[in-house]
């Protein structure tokens, strides 16, 4: 586990003193963001036009799910489902590349994605998002599931680096 980390540049070892978190940048935030509102759009599309029934039926209730938790205002639920959300789609989309590359990022910004989710209003943002997403998807709608994916992926991003501006300000 801990050369997977290394290898992911999470953490780093120094002979005789141990391994010690490496932590990650608003530059890394930044670069991470970029390259995914570009890849995690072609993985919407790519699963636009791969999803089966069932898997439109399992979206559909984890999205449901999140607006259940959204009403009652759990938001380390529609973290996690967020999480299932994007790795659903990562898995339709058919991509072991896509996927793989997909899944390090999350874990690269884990951290700042769940600080994002309990800013103001960008947690009902994200789940409405996260329906139009569905929507187009379970349409095969390959271009606007695109779109919307790369909008929503911007938007999460933008929050994160208004989150860290205020910190950083303060």
């Amino acid at each position: 586990a801990l050369r997977q980390l290394e290898l992911d540049n999470l953490v780093t070892t120094i002979q005789n003193r141990g391994t010690f978190v490496v932590g990650i940048s608003t530059d890394d935030i930044k670069d991470i963001y970029t390259i995914r509102i570009a890849i995690e759009g072609i993985c919407a599309m790519w699963a636009a036009e791969r999803i089966t029934d069932e898997q439109i039926k399992e979206l559909d209730n984890l999205v449901e799910l999140q607006e259940f938790y959204l009403f009652k205002n759990e938001i380390l639920q529609i973290v996690q489902l967020d999480t299932k959300f994007h790795e659903i789609i990562y898995e339709v989309s058919g991509s072991r590349t896509l996927k793989n590359t997909l899944h390090s990022f999350h874990t690269h910004v884990k951290r700042a994605r769940e600080t994002s989710f309990y800013s103001a209003g960008r947690t009902s943002s994200a789940v409405k998002e996260h329906r139009e997403i569905f929507e187009a998807i379970a349409s095969h709608d390959g271009a606007l599931a695109k779109k919307l994916m790369e909008k929503h992926i911007t938007n999460a991003r933008d929050n994160i680096l208004s989150i860290i501006s205020a910190q950083t300000n303060s």
